[in-house]
C-alpha cells in the first residue's frame, strides 16, 4: 500500500509548488515584457498593446525600461535601416551610370 504523506510533507509539496508558479509568472510576465518592448518598436505603445491583451504585467514593475533583447534588437534594425539606406544609394548611383552610359 502507499505511504500516506505526514503534515509537513504535504506542506513542502505546497511550498515547492507555490514557488514553481512564482517564477513561472516571472518568466511569462518578462516574456511579455518583452513582447510589449517589439510591438513599442514598431509604433504600438507596450502599454497600450499590454491593456488591450489584458497582461498585468506592468503592474508592480521596476524593471528600467525594456529586456536586453528588445535593445539590441533595436539596434539590429536600426544598422539594418542603415545599410539598406547605402544598398539604395549605391544601386541608385549605379543606375544613374548606366543611364549615362546607354546615352553615351
Amino acid at each position: 500500500m502507499n505511504k500516506k504523506p505526514t503534515k509537513q510533507e504535504l506542506i513542502d509539496h505546497v511550498e515547492s509548488l507555490v514557488a514553481k508558479c512564482e517564477e513561472l509568472t516571472r518568466e511569462r510576465d518578462e516574456a511579455r515584457r518583452e513582447v510589449c518592448g517589439f510591438h513599442h518598436l514598431t509604433g504600438f505603445l507596450a502599454g497600450d498593446y499590454a491593456i488591450s491583451r489584458g497582461w498585468d504585467c506592468y503592474e508592480n514593475y521596476s524593471g528600467e525600461g525594456f529586456p536586453q533583447s528588445v535593445k539590441e534588437f533595436k539596434e539590429f534594425l536600426k544598422a539594418s535601416s542603415e545599410e539598406d539606406l547605402k544598398t539604395i544609394e549605391r544601386l541608385w548611383e549605379e543606375n544613374r551610370q548606366l543611364r549615362e552610359n546607354k546615352n553615351d
